[in-house]
């Protein structure tokens, strides 16, 4: 599951530039007022959402190791009963 490796890797890159954005933000690379701490709140929600989607990735190639390795696939393990048709 190679392609979500990559794509774990692409979030936390994301998130780590956002993150860097923050760091300047917050050393007062860019000033101070309304704008700037409007900027600061969405820098953390690029962060938070950006880490999250790196965990969802990770996770995702986690359960398709799984599924790889033991051929559990999530699939029912109990069917449906079936239903006859009444006449």
């Amino acid at each position: 599951m190679g392609h979500l490796t990559a794509e774990a890797d692409r979030y936390r890159a994301m998130r780590d530039m956002y993150r860097r954005y923050a760091d300047a933000k917050d050393a007062g690379a860019f000033g101070s007022g309304p704008p700037v701490e409007a900027m600061r709140t969405t820098l953390e929600a690029g962060v938070r959402i950006f880490d999250s989607l790196a965990e969802w990735a990770d996770w995702a190639r986690a359960r398709a190791d799984h599924a790889e390795a033991t051929g559990d696939h999530g699939r029912p393990r109990v069917t449906a009963p079936r239903v006859s048709a009444v006449s």
